[in-house]
């Protein structure tokens, strides 16, 4: 990304899970000869993760961003002196991230071969409710940090507000599968650590 040539402000986050992490990216992993859904599903669980090929794991960069842009909208707060001017547009386009963020814990990086996984019923089609159902695995992180960088391109964006926002993104919207968001208990997280510009917030 370019975000280092051209913001004003740089910003390092340390973030706390306080409830498990799971992911369920899409991946298209070969079946084995004669391999059976479950047995395909139970052996290739961890090719949900998001990992870099040293197998450590990260939170991608725009996963980052969406939990802070839908905190920020579930909140509606006011730009100060906006009138009826919301914070949404000045995050969504003035506040980006800058590269992954890395899953650690215990200050050492959660590798994709040491993740568990957890054996599922859930719906087939993905609607609650629907009726069709089916046993999957995900992986589960049972506990972690992340840590990453954002740059603030507009200026309308203090640090007490982007802290305030932070929270609320650990709160009500969280990371990865299942989370809040979407009425889930995954991926909460706590405020570790804001460090704006160097200063720490």
């Amino acid at each position: 990304m370019q975000s280092k040539l051209v913001a004003d402000v740089t910003v390092q986050i340390e973030l706390i899970g306080v409830t498990p992490l799971s992911f369920g990216k899409h991946h298209d992993e070969p079946y084995l000869s004669n391999e059976k859904e479950l047995a395909y599903e139970k052996r290739t669980y961890s090719e949900k993760l998001h990992f870099a090929d040293t197998g450590e794991l990260f939170v991608p960069a725009m996963m980052a961003k969406k939990s802070l842009d839908a905190a920020v909208k579930r909140t509606g707060e006011k730009v100060r002196g906006r009138g009826n001017t919301t914070y949404g547009k000045f995050f969504e386009g003035g506040c980006i991230p800058d590269g992954n963020f890395p899953l650690t814990w215990m200050g050492e990086p959660i590798l994709k071969n040491n993740v568990k996984g957890e054996k599922l019923f859930v719906p087939s089609d993905g609607i609650a409710g629907s009726g069709k159902r089916v046993t999957k695995y995900f992986p589960l992180i049972p506990e972690w940090e992340v840590a990453g960088t954002f740059a603030i391109l507009d200026n309308l964006i203090d640090p007490d507000t982007f802290k305030r926002m932070l929270k609320h993104a650990g709160t009500f919207i969280g990371l990865g599968r299942w989370r809040p968001q979407k009425g889930g208990l995954y991926g909460r997280f706590v405020v570790k650590k804001v460090t704006w510009n160097g200063k720490e917030i």
